[in-house]
């Protein structure tokens, strides 16, 4: 609801609507607006700085993402050049399968530690691989071992 004039004049009672009364009112309101617009910049900057940190830690977290998968790449094409190479070379079919989980076991290995070092230089969190991933690379770097070693024996 707009309120006219008259309507403004009559609610000031006791006080005449003077030039000076509407000087100090229109002071006193950009005052006040002068104030919230401060109040509302010092916001807008902090909500900036917030929306720019989040952005920071988005595109650092892509860039861990793509590094860990051009890593996991490139380990995979270097375990099949590796295994073409030696299965030119390897005979008997103990080798092959010792020296593939061998392999397959480096594998791994070059994983967890790149992703270990991708995360330590963005100043992430590195969540430790569970127990049961270890156990694994050791168990198929020891059946490696020993295929090798049963091939060697006959």
């Amino acid at each position: 609801m707009v309120k006219k004039t008259s309507d403004i004049v009559k609610s000031t009672d006791s006080k005449a609507l003077t030039l000076d009364n509407v000087q100090t009112m229109v002071e006193n309101a950009k005052n006040e607006i002068q104030e919230q617009a401060k109040i509302s910049e010092a916001e807008f900057k902090i909500e900036i700085e917030k929306l720019r940190k989040e952005l920071d830690s988005q595109a650092q977290n892509s860039q861990a993402s793509f590094m860990t998968i051009l890593g996991i790449f490139a380990s995979f094409i270097s375990f099949l050049t590796i295994e073409f190479q030696f299965l030119k070379y390897l005979e008997n079919i103990y080798q092959v399968i010792g020296f593939t989980l061998i392999l397959f076991s480096l594998l791994l290995s070059f994983n967890i530690g790149l992703d270990y070092l991708i995360k330590t230089r963005l100043n992430q969190e590195t969540p430790k691989p569970h127990y049961w991933f270890y156990i694994t690379i050791f168990l198929t770097f020891a059946l490696g071992i020993l295929f090798i070693f049963i091939s060697s024996n006959h």
